[in-house]
């Protein structure tokens, strides 16, 4: 049990929103204990605007989402 909570007390997900034309387009969850990774969607259009949310996510509950941010 101990060592679950100290596994646990490392744990941060990340849930990353993706927004296009005000509809939500893509939704993932991201372990930061794994390192960087990429949001890459093959139905995503460079001509399109995009936005994203961010909500950070551990054992001690879960954060606001932030404002909508513009990907450029």
């Amino acid at each position: 049990m101990l060592k679950r909570a100290a596994i646990l007390a490392t744990l941060v997900l990340l849930t990353v929103q993706l927004f296009a034309q005000q509809q939500l387009a893509y939704c993932n969850l991201i372990n930061l204990d794994q390192g960087y990774t990429p949001i890459w969607s093959k139905g995503m259009d460079k001509e399109k605007p995009y936005y994203f949310r961010i909500e950070a996510l551990n054992e001690n509950g879960q954060s606001k989402l932030s404002d909508l941010i513009k990907a450029e």
